[in-house]
């Protein structure tokens, strides 16, 4: 590869400066060291740093004046001055639960648990998300972007996505995302009301997978398109058996009032103004028709939709979604529905109460088809005021149905703070500790 002579003479200006600056401060004399602020014009010393420095200026996108990096307000980060630019985030959760229940009977085959009394009482701490993030531009036009979390073992790649923008609102995305599907789960975990995300979403969620998507907006409308390997593959080879012969997943929003930087969080701020979106999205996926390392993928097919409302006032906001899900696997078709509720509201300025309602209703045709509830009351700390970056959350969980009746789709979930039960009226206190940079 060959560098051209601007380039040479900027990487020399930039030795030699280096030079020129630490020469002094590494005298042998104490005395003789400057104690006064350096930079890299401070060529004095070094004449010969002051001419290079001259000669690089002359081609002003490779002069080091050019490059910067510091914190913009929100990240660190890294910029050359040409259109590279390149961010680092990070996002700790760290909570205590404890849950009271009535806890089933040890497992009788089990000789070290048969002789013990089941305990209702559960609680502890753990870090829910310990996840570290890059993102970036390339020439202005392509933007990238990498997540992984370290919580609960091994590091385990969430997001890893190259984005380029097409011109006029159209942008085309590959890598591992999270589909376009349910709003509750696009929005992100650092800007929710709750904790955690509900057990519908639980349910429902298409999560992350391997994907390509065309996605575009203008100030009223926005829409993607996604060809994937179907909903909750994410970190799978082509041939792993759980991914689809093919999926494509939708979704259309349209903003009534309010700019789109409104939508990207739960909470509104105590002077917001009034904002109203709406939001549709559906999905299909095929199984069973083509080879896996196994013989053929997973003979299941299904198709989903879902569609939401939200409402953004003074210090105020309110938000609800339907969705749906028919399944068709080898001993029937089976569909299954789910709603959500939310609502919250500034009682001072760093001060915020909500409430969650969430229901499951299983297909009729399940083994155990109990419609599930889920109620969540809480509270939000903001320790920095307008701002998800120090965030203290207190709630209590409370699951008023009998969860071996809805067995067939509610599965005992500790992030959610949800363990099996023999009984309903499950309760669960959760204090979460929110920290992003």
């Amino acid at each position: 590869m060959a560098f051209s002579c601007g380039r040479l003479s900027t990487l020399s200006a930039s030795v030699l400066a280096i030079f020129s600056i630490a020469s002094p401060m590494f005298a042998a004399d104490p005395a003789s060291r400057s104690t006064s602020p350096t930079s890299i014009s401070s060529t004095s010393s070094f004449p010969a740093a002051a001419e290079l420095v001259a000669a690089a200026s002359k081609e002003p996108s490779l002069t080091p004046q050019a490059a910067s990096a510091g914190h913009d307000g929100k990240r660190f980060f890294i910029d050359d001055g040409s259109g590279n630019r390149l961010t680092f985030s990070g996002v700790i959760q760290f909570r205590y639960q404890a849950t009271i229940r009535n806890a089933p009977a040890p497992i009788p085959s089990d000789p070290d648990l048969a002789d013990q009394d089941p305990k209702d009482f559960t609680h502890g701490f753990s870090n829910r998300r310990v996840r570290l993030g890059a993102q970036g531009t390339i020439q202005k036009d392509t933007t990238y972007r990498i997540e992984i979390d370290f919580a609960g073992g091994p590091a385990n790649l969430i997001d890893s996505a190259i984005t380029h923008n097409l011109g006029k609102g159209l942008s085309i995305r590959a890598g591992q995302f999270k589909l376009p599907f349910l709003r509750e789960e696009i929005i992100s975990h650092t800007v929710q009301l709750a904790t955690d995300r509900s057990l519908v979403n639980t349910v429902f969620t298409l999560d992350i997978s391997p994907a390509i998507s065309l996605d575009w907006k203008n100030d009223t409308y926005r829409a993607s398109f996604s060809f994937n390997d179907g909903g909750g593959v994410n970190n799978t080879y082509y041939d792993n058996p759980r991914e689809a012969d093919w999926a494509l997943t939708g979704r259309i929003e349209r903003a009534i009032t309010g700019p789109w930087s409104q939508s990207e969080q739960f909470t509104s701020w105590i002077g917001d103004p009034f904002a109203l979106y709406l939001g549709a999205a559906g999905h299909a996926q095929q199984g069973g028709d083509t080879g896996s390392i196994t013989g053929a993928t997973n003979d299941v097919d299904f198709y989903g939709f879902t569609g939401d409302i939200m409402l953004k006032g003074n210090g105020w906001n309110a938000f609800a979604a339907v969705v749906g899900r028919t399944s068709q696997i080898s001993s029937g078709d089976v569909s299954d529905y789910g709603l959500l509720l939310q609502t919250g509201a500034f009682v001072a300025e760093q001060h915020e109460l909500f409430a969650r309602y969430a229901l499951i209703v299983p297909d009729t045709d399940r083994s155990t088809d109990d419609a599930f509830h889920e109620v969540i009351f809480g509270h939000n700390y903001y320790i920095s005021p307008k701002s998800h970056v120090a965030k203290l959350t207190t709630e209590v969980v409370w699951f008023p149905g009998d969860q071996a009746g809805s067995a067939s789709l509610i599965k005992e979930n500790a992030n959610r703070g949800f363990l099996n039960s023999d009984e309903p009226n499950e309760v669960t206190l959760r204090i979460q500790l929110q920290a992003v940079f």
